[in-house]
């Protein structure tokens, strides 16, 4: 997987953290729901699907 195919644990990729304005937070989240991206990894995908 490349770095920009990335997602996050919220669902979006990495594109949808990185923006012109000063911050890292999903500008597809709501306000403050997920302020910083954290790549998805194996063990959290699998603790999602229980």
């Amino acid at each position: 997987m490349k770095a920009e195919d990335a997602v996050c644990v919220c669902g979006h990729p990495r594109a949808a953290h990185e923006h012109h304005r000063r911050g890292t937070d999903c500008a597809l989240c709501d306000p403050g729901a997920c302020v910083r991206f954290r790549r998805g990894s194996w063990w959290r995908r699998l603790a999602r699907s229980r």
